[in-house]
Parts: structure tokens; C-alpha cells; sequence
């Protein structure tokens, strides 16, 4: 809510339709908001000029980002919209055009940053409890992306789409990366569609796979320190960093995470 707002103290929840006249009614728990205030609707563009709503949160899929950010931004209101923020860098780059001439309030949710093991690495790093960093290393599991598929998620397989591999859980990933060590000052990169079919679990049929399932990056980050990160359906999610005086090993399970850090002589 807006900090002048009239229902300051009050949570305004809107669930869009699933186009079935279906709704859902998010719930809000331990916040400590005296009274809710709940609306549905049945359009985004009906939530998006509602009075009461100030903040428009965009977590559909890639393909209508576009659309939906740019209707809220149209209307002057706040944008929190999720990773990836377009479908493409042109896209992307059309949306942050925009949302600078707008002059409102906006995020795009690489959230990992936020992530408190991400935060505590950092920490570590910053502190010196590994040394100058030498070298770092991710390896991450597409795991999505594998040989057969759920159907509501075949849309992944096509390219066109914008929700790869590649600009989904890889760019969360070296967000984190960046984040917690320090930025790229060179990078190269190589994709491989790996399976080119994916099978739909539901009735046994087949779509082409045109999104990568397998990513390999190399670079060198600010400092001077070598990341390599590789992403593929079979491998064990974790990460490595070295330093002068010391090895660390960050490991992440989803959708919770475990962190063990292992002094190597």
C-alpha cells in the first residue's frame, strides 16, 4: 500500500482469474494488518485501475510481461515483476526505457540476493574468512528441463516462450554469483539442446524441444577471481570458491537450503 494511502495498516489481496471464472484468495498470516480488504478480477487491466491498488505484481508467464507491465506503468502505478522481465534483451530493454520515463517505483525480482545463505556468504567473503577469492565454481540442475515433462510446464521447452533454462534458474544463479563475490569483467558462454523432444507425462505425446537444456559459462569477475558455472538436468547442485587460505562448499537443495563449509588443508 502507499504510505499516504487511506487503507494504510490494510492489505488489498486480488487474484486475477484463471480464465475459468476461478479465483483464489490469497491469505495473510502474522503480519499484523488490522483488517483485508479482498478484491477479484477477472482481467488484469480492471485490477491494474482500481483506485485501491497501488502495487501491480506481475508473476504470470514471460509472454505476457510485456503486456501486463506496461499496462501498469501506462496507469502510474508501482511494477514488481518477476524474472525474467521480458521475453528477450530487446524486450527487456524496451520495458526499462519505459519504466525510466514513467517515473514510478519498480523491481524485477532476481530475489536469490535476499536468500539469507546468499547473504551470509557474502558476509564471509567480505570478511575475508576465505582469503582473496581465486577461483569459484557453480554447477546447478535444470532439472525442469529433462526428458519428459508435466503439461503445464512444456512451455519451457519452447524457446520462443522466454522461460529457458538459461534465463530462468541460470541468471537466478549468477545473480547470486555476482552478488555475493563480485560482477563479470568477461564472460563466454555456450548452449546445447541436448534432447530434442520432450514427452508429456500426462498422455505420452511429444513436443520439440527447442530451449537449451544443458549451459556451460566461463569468465573472470571484478578482482580477478574464475567462475565456471555449468547447469544440466544431471547435475548436483553446488557451489565452490576458493581462496588463498581456504575452500568452501556451498550446497543448495531445493526448495530448502543446507549450506556445509569444510576447511581443506
Amino acid at each position: 500500500m502507499g504510505r499516504n494511502s487511506p487503507y494504510s495498516g490494510t492489505a488489498i489481496a486480488a487474484a486475477l482469474s484463471s480464465g475459468r471464472g476461478e479465483y483464489q484468495s490469497p491469505g495473510i498470516r502474522g503480519s499484523g494488518i488490522t483488517h483485508l480488504r479482498s478484491f477479484a478480477f477477472d482481467n488484469h487491466e480492471a485490477l491494474i485501475v482500481h483506485p485501491d491498488v497501488d502495487l501491480v505484481v506481475v508473476t504470470v508467464k514471460v509472454p505476457l510481461h510485456r503486456r501486463m507491465v506496461s499496462a501498469a506503468l501506462d496507469a502510474g502505478k508501482m511494477v514488481y515483476c518477476e524474472w525474467p522481465r521480458g521475453n528477450g534483451l530487446a524486450e527487456a530493454a524496451r520495458l526499462s526505457q519505459f519504466a525510466l520515463t514513467a517515473g514510478v517505483r519498480t523491481v524485477c525480482g532476481l530475489q536469490a540476493r535476499f536468500s539469507p545463505a546468499i547473504r551470509y556468504t557474502r558476509d564471509l567473503i567480505a570478511d575475508g574468512f576465505i582469503g582473496e577469492v581465486l577461483a569459484t565454481t557453480l554447477v546447478g540442475s535444470g532439472h525442469l528441463w529433462g526428458a519428459e515433462t508435466q503439461r503445464q510446464y512444456a512451455y519451457a521447452f519452447d524457446a520462443s516462450n522466454g522461460a529457458t533454462m538459461l534465463t530462468v534458474p541460470v541468471i537466478h544463479a549468477l545473480d547470486a554469483l555476482t552478488f555475493a563475490i563480485a560482477d563479470f569483467d568477461s564472460v563466454t558462454a555456450s548452449t546445447a539442446i541436448r534432447r530434442r523432444v520432450v514427452r508429456i507425462v500426462e498422455d505420452g505425446s511429444v513436443q520439440p524441444a527447442t530451449a537449451p537444456d544443458h549451459v556451460a559459462i566461463a569468465g573472470i569477475l571484478h578482482g580477478g577471481a574464475v567462475v565456471s558455472v555449468f547447469t544440466a538436468v544431471e547435475a548436483r547442485v553446488a557451489r565452490i570458491c576458493g581462496g588463498r587460505s581456504t575452500v568452501r562448499r556451498a550446497t543448495w537443495y531445493s526448495p530448502r537450503i543446507s549450506e556445509s563449509f569444510k576447511r581443506r588443508t
